[in-house]
């Protein structure tokens, strides 16, 4: 599984990743953005416990954060940890990171 679900709080959908994001991890992170859209509640991920991410998971959080952004719909991110921050850095994509809302 990709991450577990909390439910909405305050209009919030929480979404926790889980410590290997693959290349078969991005098609249910796609679905949890598509349901974010759908639903237009705003989503929170969580990705302190994240250890190892593929460059396909991490194109499926850009793309779902920009499609969220252009209907209006929130998206920030918490507690990423060092190893997803790095994944990010070295594909020089740190602009992605600084553009959303990082909660700690």
């Amino acid at each position: 599984m990709t991450a577990d679900k909390f439910p909405s709080c305050k209009g919030v959908v929480r979404l926790s990743l889980n410590g290997n994001l693959d290349l078969a991890s991005a098609e249910g992170l796609k679905d949890e953005f598509l349901s974010g859209l759908g639903a237009g509640e705003a989503l929170t991920i969580d990705a302190s416990a994240v250890e190892r991410i593929s460059t396909a998971a991490i194109q499926t959080l850009i793309a779902g954060a920009a499609a969220l952004k252009s209907a209006g719909v929130g998206f920030n991110l918490s507690s990423p940890s060092e190893a997803f921050v790095k994944a990010f850095q070295d594909l020089g994509l740190t602009e992605c990171l600084n553009q959303w809302g990082i909660e700690t």
